[in-house]
């Protein structure tokens, strides 16, 4: 149908079916784990109309609908022989890519020279999407994806995704023109993510402001899993210094507190071990103590949140399940539905001394008015920049908060290295002695120099396998 309309110049019936297929594809498959949700999270699906009406003013929506993408798995059209080439042409649809790039006032259509089966990432893969950062990848991508909106995308200041099908494992903030300008630069505009237009207007755009005044950080260092946490608890508690909340740490469980505060939270900021269920999406949970966790099912049944932001600084926080249908089940998508306008979280594994930092550039930012997407785009921009000098300055101006003054993160940076002595051959033990007065849980957290003399002038977090992975999804 989707196809059909577009042959007959329908746009806007083509678009109002993309989002009836992701509606639709949702809600089958809701249906077959957590009935009981259904009639809860089932909505009117919104036109091209509406979302033109509600996009703000300098916005851009890229939204993406694949076809002929073939199942994983034992499935009826994997049993058909290669030699078969007619039965499989009669049974699926070419491959290919149908871009939306949508603002107040045009909506242009065009279709990428993109086979959406390439995308699909490696049986057993745990981080999804790490495999499209490698070698002309980010370019060729970025030709394909982000090049044919170049015209649209020049002058917006905000940029919302929905990717479709093997594109929701495309790592676009990583993406890289031709010219060598990462998609995510200094003048460019915020980037978020959203699981379709309907879920972006009615849940995150359309939402009012918070209810909430609290701010409140939880943080465990979850021994378990293959690279226990060491940072989780201290990022926590310098969360919640730097926003003058409240920071629960340690091994007792707290979901059932966070349950019943969930109504009076603002920023709500999670560190920990996230782990995603592929075989019930749902069932996928966050720990946050020990024997306690937090799964995506009963944050849509039992966590009310009237908060502004989420954020979810987890290991896999932002791994979801793309069922046959698309729609993408995890605890992003959980959150959005239990009321968080603005979901912050990881595509894979971030280091978490590299999660520290962008997060404390970000809360600086965020506390300081900057709304999320460009908070969280600065920031990622100055850890993706940072030297080793860099780092020991902010190091130091973790020891002497009072000393950033100016509003923006990279700025912020900068004048926080002018200001700091010779750090050469700064080595552990004076990194303890910077922190300890106003960082005491840092220094508790460090057991290796964070800056070696033999990295002062490099960039130790350039690859985008460092600052790529934390997106925004929802209201930027």
């Amino acid at each position: 149908m989707v196809l059909l309309c577009l042959e007959l110049g329908r746009i806007a019936d083509a678009f109002h079916y993309i989002e009836r297929a992701r509606s639709r594809a949702f809600l089958d498959t809701l249906v077959k784990k957590s009935p009981e949700l259904y009639d809860a999270l089932a909505q009117p699906v919104v036109t091209l109309a509406e979302v033109q009406a509600q996009l703000p003013e300098g916005a851009l929506l890229l939204e993406y609908f694949t076809t002929g993408v073939l199942p994983s798995g034992e499935h009826m059209l994997n049993s058909i022989p290669e030699s078969n080439a007619r039965l499989r042409e009669h049974l699926t649809l070419p491959p290919q890519v149908i871009l939306f790039a949508i603002t107040r006032d045009r909506c242009e259509i065009d279709r990428p020279a993109l086979n959406p089966n390439s995308l699909r990432p490696p049986v057993g893969d745990r981080y999804p999407g790490r495999h499209l950062l490698h070698g002309r990848l980010p370019q060729h991508l970025y030709d394909r994806l982000i090049a044919p909106a170049s015209a649209l995308l020049a002058g917006c200041h905000m940029l919302y995704l929905v990717p479709h099908g093997p594109l929701h494992y495309v790592p676009f903030t990583a993406l890289c023109s031709a010219a060598g300008e990462y998609l995510l630069h200094a003048n460019g505009p915020a980037l978020a993510h959203a699981p379709s237009a309907t879920i972006l207007l009615r849940n995150c755009i359309g939402r009012p402001r918070a209810r909430g005044t609290a701010t409140l950080a939880l943080g465990f260092n979850d021994p378990q899993g293959d690279q226990p946490l060491r940072y989780a608890e201290a990022e926590a508690q310098h969360v919640a210094r730097i926003l003058g909340g409240a920071a629960w740490i340690g091994m007792e469980p707290k979901s059932e507190r966070l349950i019943a505060a969930g109504s009076a939270i603002r920023w709500l900021h999670i560190a920990g071990h996230a782990r995603f269920n592929p075989t019930d999406p749902l069932g996928s949970e966050l720990y946050l103590g020990s024997g306690d966790a937090l799964s995506a099912r009963a944050i849509i049944r039992d966590l009310d949140l009237a908060a502004d932001l989420v954020t979810l600084s987890s290991c896999t926080s932002g791994v979801s399940h793309v069922v046959p249908g698309d729609e993408l089940l995890g605890l992003q998508r959980a959150l959005l539905y239990a009321g968080a306008p603005t979901v912050l979280c990881t595509r894979w594994e971030a280091r978490d001394l590299v999660s520290l930092l962008v997060m404390d550039l970000f809360y600086t930012a965020l506390q300081q008015g900057w709304p999320p997407g460009l908070a969280l785009r600065d920031a990622q921009i100055a850890v993706r920049e940072l030297t080793g000098q860099e780092l020991a300055a902010l190091i130091e101006r973790w020891d002497a908060p009072d000393r950033l003054t100016l509003g923006a993160p990279a700025e912020a940076l900068r004048d926080a290295l002018s200001a700091t002595r010779e750090l050469a051959g700064l080595d552990l033990g004076a990194i303890r002695d910077m922190w300890r007065g106003e960082a005491p849980d840092l220094v508790a957290a460090l057991d290796q120099p964070a800056v070696l003399p033999s990295t002062l002038d490099s960039r130790p977090f350039a690859d985008p396998l460092f600052w790529a992975p934390f997106m925004l999804v929802g209201r930027a």
